[in-house]
């Protein structure tokens, strides 16, 4: 009697009977192979992974029956939907939706196979923060968070969190420990096991490689080895782990010409972005109960972050507003033009006014539910004075504020051109108007 399963074999799938063809082999791991499979009256695509003999243990088939009987914490993860067994067989799988081709590898990101908006970036950033904050508020760790799982689709920013056969209660002992270059330095000390503090490192790890192209413990000391190996990677990662932008200990900079990324890249990060990376590289390392940057922490500076987006005038180059360093210059090393100041909407959060871009309901809403991403007005650049402009583009009357004239009303259609001294109100709240080189 085989373990194994090919093409055209045939799973029964215990809770619901449906029998299932197997399809084509999509891949292949250390803990089984994962097939397409066909699936009538489902209305979606279907994955199974059929575990290797060596990873269908006991405890991974509760595992699983485990996460089938929570449910999926958010439409991210591609969560199991049923066990997968056969007559002839001792092993098993599971079926869960398959992942939707528009997607992405965060690898292919990081490599630059992808060219992705840099709000885009901003975007799959608190989508990831915001999946992870669902499954750890369920009191579910994930345990191995990295590259390999996440995917990202580069037109919109969603996501899409797969291997979720592994993901455990806060606290239980699980079959994996995580990757090497995510894992907490408690876990890679031998000192812990995966829990939700372990997953905020990794998350960490992914946002700040998800910018600074650049893992955030690897400055002078890696590039010091000859190789990276098994003892080395300990000592950098779980021993003596030291931010490479460590405010009180520059050893482990990172090495102009070899390591530039970071080194281009972090200057040009909003003031508060740095503070929240520093605070997950510092204190976080030492403190993994209480020191490390929280999932909402993440999220809500995320979305800020995707609203500061600009463009450089002179080489057309995305960048980050940053109102704390008034003629910051151009981040591309071959422009450092002085950039001017460009036009902003300030109510509760700052959002950056470019022709193309759009501002949202959650821009005046205090509160964020599901329809607060729903556009209400379209950023345009006037046709004679090239001024910046704003057109309202939601079915609700807008109030103007001028400081030398009476109140005026901004019916849906109309575009106001944007001055010194102007404001509007929405639904009653007000946002304040600055215009270019305020």
């Amino acid at each position: 009697m085989s373990d194994g399963i090919a093409a055209s074999d045939v799973v029964r799938l215990a809770a619901s009977r449906q029998v299932l063809r197997i399809g084509r082999l999509l891949g292949a791991g250390t803990q089984g192979l994962v097939y397409e499979v066909a699936a009538r009256d489902v209305g979606r695509a279907l994955a199974l992974k059929w575990y290797r003999p060596g990873s269908a243990s006991t405890g991974q088939f509760n595992r699983i029956s485990r996460l089938l009987a929570l449910g999926a914490p958010g439409r991210a993860f591609l969560w199991p939907i049923d066990i997968a067994r056969t007559d002839d067989r001792r092993s098993f799988g599971y079926v869960m939706p398959a992942r939707d081709p528009r997607f992405e590898s965060l690898a292919s990101l990081m490599n630059a196979r992808v060219q992705v908006p840099l709000e885009v970036v901003c975007r799959a950033a608190a989508n990831l923060s915001d999946a992870f904050l669902a499954l750890h508020a369920s009191g579910l760790c994930y345990a191995d968070i990295s590259f390999g799982n996440l995917f990202v689709d580069p037109n919109s920013g969603d996501i899409q969190i797969c291997d979720n056969d592994n993901v455990c209660v806060d606290g239980d002992r699980s079959d994996v420990l995580g990757t090497p270059y995510f894992m907490a330095p408690e876990i890679v000390r031998g000192e812990a096991v995966p829990s939700i503090v372990a997953d905020r490192h990794a998350l960490a790890v992914v946002l700040f490689y998800l910018f600074m192209r650049h893992h955030p413990l690897f400055g002078a000391r890696e590039h010091a080895l000859a190789d990276l190996t098994p003892d080395s990677l300990r000592t950098l990662l779980g021993d003596r782990p030291l931010f490479i932008f460590d405010p009180d200990d520059r050893s482990n900079r990172p090495v102009s010409t070899v390591q530039d990324n970071p080194i281009i890249i972090w200057p040009a990060l909003p003031g508060y972005v740095r503070d929240l990376f520093t605070t997950a590289f510092t204190v976080g390392l030492r403190d993994p109960a209480v020191g490390r940057v929280t999932e909402s922490q993440w999220r809500s500076a995320m979305r800020r972050l995707g609203d500061l987006v600009r463009r450089c005038p002179a080489c057309g180059s995305q960048q980050f507003y940053d109102a704390s360093r008034p003629g910051a210059e151009c981040a591309q090393p071959d422009c450092r033009t002085t950039l001017p100041a460009p036009a902003l909407l300030v109510t509760h959060t700052t959002a950056v006014l470019e022709a193309g871009k759009a501002i949202h309901r959650r821009h005046f809403a205090p509160v964020r539910d599901e329809k607060t991403d729903i556009v209400i007005g379209n950023v345009i650049r006037h046709p004679e004075t090239g001024m910046i402009a704003l057109r309202n583009a939601s079915s609700k009357r807008w109030l103007l504020h001028r400081d030398d004239r009476p109140d005026a009303k901004v019916e849906p259609g109309m575009a106001v051109t944007i001055r010194a001294g102007m404001s509007i109100s929405v639904d009653g709240i007000k946002g304040q108007l600055y215009p270019s080189g305020h």
